[in-house]
């Protein structure tokens, strides 16, 4: 009998099987094969080759796995579609047939439409990811909690709030992480299109080249009555002057009912969600935390003087000074950032401390106006649950507040990120005093919406009827 051992080649099995015998390519793909981001973090953590074959995954797959993993990225889906939102938007200006893709499945689905439709044309990457759990503690709460306090829960519970306990009181049904996040979607969407009118030479965190073209008119009220929906949109029966010479109703006012989508027969929407983002850009809690802002930036003063009636300074204005309001708020999720600049204007208002002529914006006739607010992916229906969860937004609550971020603390964390808009701001404003002429606007019914990105006149649009007269 021979003992002798055979030599080892190269041939040889050691071992069990393993994953790294296959060839670079096919472990490359095995991300498109997992279920979710947990199981992406837990084939990370494998060994450093499969680690690194993770950190190569394509922005496409790593998407996927995120609206597989619904409870890592809530509000759902708002937080996904704003960290895509830019992408898409340039996605459809490459042509009319995308814009027109864009825009004429958001009656069926709304939101979730523009979800679908970064499945197929955009990717997310593990650095944007990164950023996005980062921005949630330093940007998103912090601002939330300023929106909740203007339109939105701790707004309501104010102590005599129908008895002059606050000064801007109405009727509206609102979370402020929606109001938050479809303010953020509107600005990532459309923001870009400001440097078409406003070239910028101020290099930004994120470097950013101006668009090829815009989005019409129509395709922002489009996303607005959608993407925004609100009872107030559904009263377009009886919006003024919208009916075309043939008798049938203006499509940029009219609202199209569709039993799965955000306005189901006879079955109006639970939030004022296009009520609660006007009052917001109006509200005297917010407007003088972006008024500070410019202050601090070296970009006063305002266009107009702040004794001006607010129906006169936002929307039918003073142009100037709309243009410069509109592009400052409508940067998109970073953009909104610039709100650090103006934090202590916010503080002064949580503390009750702000002095009466300096944080009210100076509208003592402001009570009268608040009368006036007229103030697909079909493919992919197998990832995307049409079925949004209730209550599990950014919860600001009283009860939740201990849990949010001060002001005070993570304003330091943002003191250098926020501190490269000042710029920006300044050259904003300069480029805005040099023009001549107001931008073109365009008419629907009674009102006027400018060609760049005006939500305050795109909502104001969509919510005419409301009102009876408007």
């Amino acid at each position: 009998m021979n003992n002798t051992t055979e030599p080892l080649t190269a041939t040889t099995p050691i071992g069990p099987p393993s994953l790294l015998v296959l060839p670079h390519d096919i472990l490359l793909s095995l991300p498109s094969y997992l279920g979710d981001i947990e199981d992406l973090v837990n084939l990370s953590s494998t060994c450093r080759a499969l680690h690194a074959c993770v950190e190569r995954i394509l922005p496409n797959t790593l998407l996927r796995l995120a609206v597989r993993s619904r409870a890592l990225f809530q509000p759902w889906p708002y937080l996904l579609v704003c960290a895509t939102a830019r992408e898409l938007g340039s996605w459809a200006r490459a042509s009319d047939a995308n814009e027109a893709e864009l825009a004429s499945g958001l009656y069926r689905r709304g939101i979730h439409h523009l979800l679908g439709l970064a499945l197929r044309h955009c990717g997310l990457t593990l650095a944007r990811i990164r950023r996005l759990h980062r921005l949630r503690y330093t940007l998103i709460s912090p601002v939330v909690d300023l929106v909740d306090r203007c339109v939105g829960y701790q707004w309501g519970s104010n102590p005599d709030f129908w008895d002059s306990g606050i000064d801007d009181a109405y009727a509206i049904l609102a979370d402020a992480s929606d109001t938050f996040f479809q303010l953020a979607i509107y600005g990532e969407l459309f923001g870009p299109e400001f440097d078409l009118l406003l070239p910028s030479s101020v290099s930004l965190t994120e470097p950013r080249s101006p668009p090829a073209k815009k989005l019409r008119v129509d395709t922002r009220l489009e996303f607005v009555k959608y993407c925004v929906p609100d009872f107030a949109t559904q009263c377009y029966d009886s919006a003024s002057n919208i009916t075309l010479p043939d008798g049938t109703l203006d499509p940029r006012r009219a609202v199209i009912n569709y039993p799965d989508g955000p306005y189901p027969q006879d079955q109006p929407p639970d939030k004022n969600n296009n009520l609660a983002l006007a009052w917001l850009l109006k509200s005297k809690r917010w407007r003088p935390v972006w008024r500070r802002a410019r202050e601090v930036a070296g970009a006063a003063p305002d266009f107009v003087s702040p004794t001006t009636p607010l129906r006169l300074r936002l929307g039918t204005g003073d142009w100037r000074q709309n243009l410069l309001e509109m592009v400052m708020q409508c940067q998109g999720l970073d953009g909104l950032g610039m709100a650090f600049l103006g934090k202590d204007a916010a503080e002064a208002e949580y503390e009750g401390e702000e002095d009466e002529g300096n944080g009210d914006d100076g509208d003592n006739e402001e009570e009268e106006d608040n009368d006036d607010d007229d103030d697909e992916g079909e493919d992919n229906d197998d990832e995307i649950n049409d079925n949004q969860n209730e209550g599990q937004g950014l919860e600001v609550h009283e009860q939740h507040r201990p849990f949010a971020p001060t002001w005070t603390s993570v304003g330091r964390e943002m003191e250098a990120e926020v501190d490269s808009w000042k710029p920006q701001i300044r050259e904003w404003r300069d480029r805005i005093a040099l023009l001549e002429q107001e931008p073109p606007t365009t008419r629907v019914g009674l009102w006027n919406t400018h060609d760049y990105p005006d939500l305050f006149m795109d909502l104001c649009i969509c919510s005419s009827g409301f009102v009876v007269g408007t």
